[in-house]
């Protein structure tokens, strides 16, 4: 599994169309607009947003010795 989406490369392109110094139609912007269109990717970030939100709920009923706390 890798642990980014994105590259730094994008990454500044995505924060510079956020910040409104390029425009919708930048040509990096649209190569990267149109790989977010594919529907696993989708699928994807939910499914990593939900397994986080259950770990950190399973955690937190969990003694602290048993989270590796103490």
């Amino acid at each position: 599994m890798r642990t980014y989406i994105f590259i730094e490369r994008e990454r500044k392109i995505i924060q510079s169309f956020v910040d409104g110094k390029i425009p919708l139609t930048n040509r990096e912007l649209t190569k990267i607009r149109t790989t977010i269109r594919e529907p696993k990717l989708f699928v994807d970030v939910k499914l990593l947003f939900t397994l986080r939100d259950q770990v950190e709920a399973s955690m937190a009923e969990m003694p602290p010795r048993k989270r590796g706390l103490e």
